[in-house]
């Protein structure tokens, strides 16, 4: 059964004004402690309670089935473009069910629903007269807050004839609108659960919002521009000093520095001050002229006394992102090789930075190089910058705003001042005030997230510098001696406030029977390596590197772990009928103490009228399901393998469908005995419900990790554990990799483990 709450009357506040606004807030929702009681009603029943306090609208379900839903009286007119807006705190209860946004609904049996669950996940579904659709199905977002006391801003926009899902700013899918069944919305809560919604908003967006591009020459209003045909009164030619002059020439800026010290850079400043709080494009188009090749030139922006960001190519193929504050320069992308840098003696190169929906995009020549969650800017200057030893030019430079906001004045700001210290939580290990975290391994991974509304400089973990993400979340590997160890975690912002958490890390004395008793029942080592790039049905797109990533990772297998040349087999390009015999030649092999690792990389296929992905081998037919490998082929295979413990890595599109539950392990990882005593089967992929790129990523940082061990014993969830930041961090296309159980294959909780020879 299915509960509504009886239909609110919301008093709209329309402002009226001469210009016409892109976006129009049609209904604000803040949830004041003083909100009306007839918008927002205290109400109680056996099943749901809903009030507001301490600034939230708290609804609880506490039924065990199904959902409970609360439309709005106001809707947006399903024909338009508009977004529906809520910040969401998960308080108690279940975390494996949604909340969040419902629209486009009739009544409370046929609706579309966006939401997330406490344990990292979102979906997207339609529910017709008491019938689920899932259109995205359950799957991890890494834009997800996770741990208590953090909130999440969900959003669902329409432009035109498509949807687009937000979560913290950051987009998660965009697809065609589905037909909806009316135009009510309101918010949703499934089974036994307490959420907080902070509050709720409705924009109509009277234009059209579709995506901008670099390339558009009609963004917004142009606040500044100029094509260097001569100075203005931004003074862009500095007095020669030292080794740098500046000159206006043929409608170019020339900037000559001679400095031998490539690190040496100089910066000509605009005097117009613009706000880049505000979205914008700023755009400049730069000419080499002599040099050596490997110094940067670009833009700087984001400017005042304390701080700058700068963006820069080198002529020699590469561009780099950096921020420069009191406490010296910090790269934020160290320079990074692109094939979208012109190289050459008196090449052009375009480059725009467009802040937007919550991101900052970086372009070169119209190509997109980089992705930059948003920066809250204190400077409001932007200019040039040129590294010593070269001679470079401008064309010219442009600044637009792509908003109709209203830009507060910067010259009359007052300097921001930040005196609060960063909030720091741990996500990894589970830490639980008052408890030690016991592990036996000689090191630590510890990965968190430090909050702050400046920019966090740096995270430390009893010293050692931590890898640092753009969104806040940290993660760093901390050596561990025998008995206690105190865990020191500071964060450091902008204006070096520190904030610090400890906790304490026990390691038990070890226990000299570990090894042994693992190598007493040691089995064989299996391997079945499959690449397949080439393909007989041109309908389907020939790959180019899994043939070399399967080489190679049968190599690093065969010399430096447990893998004989006998038990290692790699299939190149086979059929369909060759992949089943190589699984039908391991069931015949294989003796319940023995180990089988399965790889594939080549296309992946995810069918949702099915709800099931599939292989391609080399002889599938584009459409033909019959000719594919599915995952209900693999899970036979795969549990009627009598091993101790089987591992399959999968490197291709939609490869995450294989897994048992939607969330990824995060657990600490067991003694490696008790690991490898407990049967397994456990499922290792380069993303979830999504297409990943040829040249695999992922399969770089498997390698990597496996090359660079030097542990004797590496269990899979450990490796896993070392090469998934590094995925997300280098890839173009938001690959999350993804490692699990494998749907009904037996697993028993225990782990693959490499042992190094």
């Amino acid at each position: 059964m299915y509960k509504v709450f009886k239909y609110l009357s919301f008093i709209i506040a329309l402002i009226c004004s001469t210009t016409v606004n892109a976006q129009n807030v049609l209904y604000q929702a803040n949830f004041s402690n003083e909100s009306k009681s007839k918008d927002w009603p205290y109400y109680d029943s056996p099943e749901i309670n809903t009030k507001v306090e301490d600034g939230s609208f708290k609804f609880t379900y506490k039924k065990s089935v199904a959902h409970a839903a609360k439309f709005v009286s106001y809707y947006p007119n399903k024909n338009s473009s508009f977004s529906i807006e809520t910040t969401v705190e998960h308080l108690k209860g279940v975390d494996n069910f949604g909340y969040g946004i419902v629209f486009g609904a009739k009544d409370v049996n046929n609706l579309y629903f966006f939401g997330i669950s406490g344990n990292g996940n979102f979906i997207f579904y339609s529910f017709s007269n008491g019938k689920y659709t899932n259109i995205l199905n359950w799957q991890p977002s890494n834009f997800i807050y996770r741990s208590q006391g953090f909130k999440n801003k969900l959003k669902v926009e329409k432009r035109s004839d498509k949807i687009y899902l937000f979560i913290n700013n950051q987009p998660v899918a965009n697809l065609v609108a589905p037909i909806f069944f009316g135009d009510n919305c309101g918010i949703m809560v499934q089974m036994n659960q307490t959420i907080g919604f902070n509050s709720f908003t409705i924009t109509s967006n009277d234009s059209n919002t579709t995506a901008l591009t670099p390339a558009d020459d009609n963004i917004g209003k142009v606040a500044y521009s100029t094509t260097f045909d001569q100075d203005d009164e931004n003074d862009w030619v500095i007095a020669a000093k030292d080794s740098v002059r500046m000159a206006m020439e043929n409608s170019h800026l020339k900037i000559f520095n001679s400095s031998k010290n490539i690190n040496i850079s100089t910066v000509t400043v605009a005097a117009t001050w613009v706000d880049m709080n505000r979205d914008f494009l700023l755009e400049t188009s730069t000419v080499y002229y002599s040099g050596k090749g490997e110094t940067g030139f670009g833009v700087v922006f984001g400017l005042d006394t304390k701080q700058s960001y700068q963006f820069f190519i080198a002529n020699a193929g590469y561009f780099g992102f950096g921020y420069s504050s009191a406490n010296g320069y910090r790269d934020l992308v160290p320079w990074k090789e692109t094939t979208a840098v012109n190289k050459g003696i008196n090449s052009k190169n375009k480059l725009t930075i467009l802040r937007k929906e919550g991101k900052i995009l970086f372009y070169i020549n119209d190509i997109l190089v980089y992705t930059h969650g948003d920066i809250g800017f204190s400077g409001y200057q932007f200019g040039l910058i040129a590294g010593g030893n070269q001679t470079v030019g401008y064309d010219y430079i442009t600044f637009k705003y792509l908003d109709n906001k209203i830009s507060v004045n910067p010259n009359k700001q007052i300097a921001q001042v930040d005196n609060k210290v960063p909030e720091i939580k741990i996500l990894s290990p589970e830490v639980t005030r008052g408890l030690k975290v016991v592990s036996a391994n000689d090191g630590i991974k510890v990965t968190g997230i430090a909050n702050d509304a400046s920019l966090i400089s740096s995270v430390t973990i009893n010293g050692i510098a931590a890898v640092l993400g753009t969104d806040g979340t940290f993660s760093a590997d901390v050596p561990l001696k025998t008995g206690d160890n105190s865990l020191t975690v500071v964060a450091t912002d902008e204006f070096r406030n520190q904030g610090n958490y400890t906790f304490l890390v026990e390691k038990p004395q070890a226990q000299k029977t570990v090894e042994t008793s693992t190598a007493n029942v040691l089995g064989k080592y299996y391997a079945l390596i499959i690449g397949v790039e080439n393909y007989a049905d041109d309908k389907i797109a020939d790959l180019q590197y899994p043939i070399s990533d399967a080489t190679k990772l049968a190599n690093t297998l065969k010399t430096i772990y447990n893998f004989e040349e006998k038990n290692t087999n790699l299939l190149k390009n086979p059929t369909r009928l060759q992949v089943f015999a190589a699984l039908e030649d391991l069931i015949t092999k294989v003796k319940p103490e023995d180990n089988v690792l399965i790889f594939y990389a080549g296309h992946g296929l995810w069918m949702d009228s099915r709800q099931e992905g599939f292989w391609f081998p080399s002889d599938a037919q584009n459409g033909s399901r019959p000719t594919y490998v599915s995952n209900a082929d693999l899970k036979e295979y795969i549990s009627s393998i009598k091993s101790k413990h089987t591992l399959l890595i999968t490197d291709a599109c939609f490869a995450g469908s294989i897994f048992k539950t939607r969330s990824v392990l995060t657990n600490a990882p067991k003694a490696i005995s008790v690991l490898y005593d407990l049967p397994s089967r456990k499922a290792m992929t380069s993303g979830a419900l999504k297409e990943v790129p040829d040249k695999s990523i992922f399969v770089e940082y498997l390698l990597k990790r496996l090359n660079q061990n030097t542990e004797k014993y590496l269990s899979a969830e450990d490796l896993f554990s070392k090469l998934k930041i590094a995925v997300m961090n280098n890839s173009d296309t938001d690959q999350t990799p993804m490692y699990g159980e494998i749907k009904s294959a037996g697993d028993e909780g225990g782990d693959f483990i490499f042992i190094k020879r």
